[in-house]
Order: structure tokens, then sequence, then C-alpha cells
């Protein structure tokens, strides 16, 4: 395998795998999406006077930077994987992406586990 600074000729396998990486990211950025409106819909009800709102706020500042990344790696694996060729630029693109999203996703659950366990445990 090539490093990250050479151009990298996909084979049929890297082509598949790129297709089950592209369903996790959509996956990932619906998750992301539906977190979103659920802290929206119960924010108010149940966190109106919470001091534990600034955390709410970055859970979702967090889960909005993982709807982007995720959305900037699924751009990238359509525009190169038909090509066949993944360029240097494009694969560290992937790459951070793809790891900004997930820990995105993470950061965005782990803050709002703590924000619910802060305001009521």
């Amino acid at each position: 395998m090539p490093t990250l600074d050479e151009p990298y000729k996909l084979q049929k396998e890297d082509v598949e795998a790129f297709k089950l990486i592209f369903d996790y990211l959509k996956h990932l950025t619906t998750l992301s999406s539906g977190s979103i409106l659920l802290v929206v819909t119960l924010a108010e009800k149940f966190f109106a006077n919470s001091p534990f709102r600034g955390v709410l706020f970055l859970a979702l500042v967090s889960f909005g930077w993982s709807i982007l990344t995720a959305l900037l790696s699924m751009a990238v694996i359509s525009m190169n994987v038909g090509g066949g060729i993944f360029s240097p630029l494009a694969r560290k693109a992937f790459a951070w992406g793809f790891a900004i999203s997930a820990l995105g996703f993470l950061g965005g659950m782990l803050l709002l586990i703590f924000t619910v366990v802060g305001q009521y445990g």
C-alpha cells in the first residue's frame, strides 16, 4: 500500500470496501441528524433552566461537525472511486473527514450523556 503522498489505483476489493464505508457514513449522518432533532425537541422541556445548556450546545455542535465531515468524506468517495485512482489530496481529505466524523459523533454522544447524568443523576 502506497503512502498518503502517492496516488493509489483502486482494486475491486477497494471499491467494495468504499461502498461499505459510504453506507457507514450515511448511517452516521442519519444518527447525528436524529440526535440533533431529538435534543432540540426535548431541550426546551427538560433543560430550560439547566446549568448544562452550554454542554448541550457543544453536543449539538459536535453532531453538526460529524454531519459536515461525513458529507465531505462521502463526496470524496463519490468523486474518486468511479475513476479508479485515489489522489493523495483525496486520500488525506477522506482520512481526516472519516476520523473527525466518527469522533464528532462519539463526542456528541458523550456530551449528551454527561448533560443528562449531570441534570438528573
